[in-house]
């Protein structure tokens, strides 16, 4: 080879670099400039150390949730040769069961003020309102199409079939639990910890073992779900990462309990994280239980209604809601379009559309048994808002106390009782 060829050669090498250079700069600005679109806090992954890859990976995972404490953890193990690039993605996609309670109370925390007089009600109004919502929906779930349900209302939906589920027995449960405390890690989490089990930041957490007591309880109503009914039986006491409707359904007595909003955020991210510590399953629960409180203290429907639906856009949610079922409107008409999945992300807000879409308690029941779905859930999260905002009609009580489950619901309500005798 004579000098021409490699002078041609290391100039060519140097074009390729140039190249590769100017591509990888290209990317990486296109990666922070999708993450400030979405607004996410870009300077957790722009780095010199990372590829566009790991920032895409990194970016999509605060799209999701994840906790930015979480990712800037992985992130710092990665650039101080800690981890490889396998273990950084998989850490990433582990952090959204991480929780960061800072983070999440900032993350939930209502900053408006409420426009209407604070709600008083001489009674658990969200837990009876939960508790009906479930019966009135519990033999109409999935099955029944819209011409079926033309004419299903809130005065003849009770029939001899309808009794409480396991949304009013583990409301039950939630209620039993509150009557301890919670104890947390002094301690930051550890890469070890990012996985679906994990229980930080709880060092004792007593939903966990009320959860698996009431369960085994032998009600007849009791339908659990899957992944809930294996973890009952099994003799696991970590969470298994669900974010199923199960967090949301049985938050109610915490809204009941608790005045101070930060409580009432601690302890629904509790009530769910002894088994839905994915953050859908977190965000679920938290989001029901602070609707509550705004429903109680005089927020209205429409703060409530746009409060809910803000944790819930479409470019999250559509990752885990198969196609044609994300909300994107919110109304009822969307609503009645398709049946959808048993997830947080489609219960929730759904629940919220049939309590903005009313005028009364009563409405809103008519509202979750206008369309094919998990009725008897969507009724409680429904409920147990529509409960605290209007109140619960006179006939639901007394629907509610013939068709109680024996003896926890008593012991639930007293301990609510007390509660409202001391406020």
């Amino acid at each position: 080879m004579n000098i021409f060829e490699l002078l041609r050669n290391k100039l060519s090498n140097k074009q390729l670099d140039y190249t590769a250079e100017f591509e990888d700069s290209t990317w990486r600005n296109e990666q922070i400039m999708l993450g400030k679109l979405s607004g996410v806090d870009t300077s957790i992954y722009n780095q010199s150390g990372l590829s566009p890859t790991l920032m895409e990976v990194a970016r999509e995972q605060l799209e999701l949730g994840s906790a930015p404490s979480s990712i800037t953890k992985v992130v710092d193990a990665y650039l101080s040769g800690k981890i490889n690039e396998k273990e950084f993605e998989n850490l990433c996609e582990n952090s959204i069961y991480v929780i960061d309670l800072n983070y999440l109370k900032e993350k939930f925390y209502v900053v408006e003020n409420s426009e209407e007089k604070k709600k008083s009600h001489l009674y658990p109004s969200a837990f009876y309102g939960a508790c009906f919502g479930d019966i009135a929906g519990s033999v109409y779930e999935f099955g029944f199409n819209y011409k079926e349900r033309k004419n299903l209302n809130f005065e003849n939906c009770i029939c001899e079939e309808s009794c409480p589920t396991d949304d009013t027995i583990l409301s039950c449960a939630t209620a039993k639990a509150l009557e301890q405390r919670l104890v947390l890690k002094e301690i930051p989490p550890s890469l070890s910890d990012f996985n679906e089990q994990n229980t930080f930041p709880f060092a004792s957490n007593p939903f966990t073992e009320v959860y698996k007591k009431y369960a085994h309880m032998p009600f007849p109503g009791a339908s659990y779900g899957g992944g809930f009914y294996g973890w009952v039986h099994s003799e696991c006491l970590t969470p298994y990462g669900s974010y199923g409707n199960g967090s949301a359904m049985r938050v109610s007595p915490i809204a009941e309990i608790f005045d101070d909003l930060e409580q009432v955020i601690l302890y629904s991210i509790a009530s769910a994280s002894a088994t839905h510590n994915h953050m859908e399953g977190i965000t679920g629960a938290v989001v029901v239980a602070v609707a509550i409180w705004m429903a109680k203290h005089g927020y209205s429907k429409r703060q409530i209604f746009n409060y809910i639906i803000g944790y819930y856009p479409e470019e999250r949610t559509k990752k885990y809601i198969y196609r044609g079922v994300a909300l994107k409107e919110f109304t009822m008409d969307e609503l009645r379009y398709a049946t959808g999945p048993t997830l947080c992300q489609y219960s929730v807000p759904a629940a919220a559309i049939c309590f903005f879409y009313a005028e009364s308690f009563e409405d809103v029941i008519n509202n979750v048994l206008s369309f094919d779905g998990d009725t008897d859930t969507i009724g409680a999260i429904a409920g147990s808002i529509a409960g605290a905002y209007y109140g619960v009609p006179d006939y639901a009580i007394k629907v509610v106390d013939e068709r109680k489950p024996k003896d926890i619901f008593d012991e639930a309500l007293r301990l609510l009782e007390q509660k409202s005798r001391r406020s």
